[in-house]
């Protein structure tokens, strides 16, 4: 008897995204959220930001039950098990959101936790040229292009914010910060108090002092 072969086949998929427009924005925002969260919560991080700021949040295509068969629902961008055509997948769904949005304004690029990996994954495998990459409570994964990685961090400013309680910080991670300050042209590394999430407050004084 013949055994079965794993195939597949591309079909369209609605994707949920959540979206703070403006006339005329200063600067858009493309925000990737953490493991087992959804855009509808994570985008209240960021109300704070001035109005001037247009907001992109897009959601992971995989939405899950966070504990058992009911309750509370989280999304993904990817797990282990097909791990490259999920990648492939919101790659291509990132690209058709930006590029239904932006504006001629400078690109910040954000990613908390899980979305570190994506959005640094997105910057250099779409060659997007974000004005800022922003890395918040994550680690950059190992698998990028090799030269569109070392490009961005030569030409642009990364900021990478660090919880001095995040119980999912190892040394492994603070290592891995201190190779990107190494490596880059421009990378400030902040610490801040508390533990994996993103402090509001912190980041709308961040933003402030960086006079977008």
């Amino acid at each position: 008897m013949p055994d079965f072969e794993s195939k597949h086949i591309t079909v369209e998929k609605t994707a949920r995204f959540h979206h703070r427009s403006i006339e005329n924005p200063n600067s858009t925002w493309m925000i990737a959220h953490g493991y087992g969260m959804l855009s509808t919560y994570f985008a209240k991080k960021f109300s704070a930001l001035p109005e001037d700021c247009q907001l992109l949040i897009p959601e992971g295509l995989h939405r899950f039950y966070l504990e058992g068969n009911g309750g509370r629902v989280g999304a993904s961008w990817m797990t282990k098990e097909e791990r490259e055509t999920d990648i492939q997948d919101y790659l291509a769904y990132l690209n058709k959101l930006f590029a239904a949005f932006q504006a001629d304004k400078p690109l910040i690029a954000f990613g908390f936790s899980q979305g570190v990996a994506t959005i640094c994954r997105w910057v250099t495998q779409a060659h997007i040229k974000p004005a800022h990459l922003v890395l918040w409570a994550g680690v950059v994964p190992p698998d990028m292009n090799p030269l569109a990685w070392d490009d961005i961090c030569a030409s642009t400013p990364i900021t990478v914010f660090v919880g001095n309680k995040d119980p999912y910080r190892t040394p492994q991670h603070d290592a891995m910060y201190q190779q990107l300050q190494d490596r880059g042209k421009s990378v400030e590394i902040i610490e801040y108090e508390g533990s994996h999430r993103v402090d509001s407050e912190r980041l709308l004084q961040w933003h402030t002092q960086q006079g977008f």
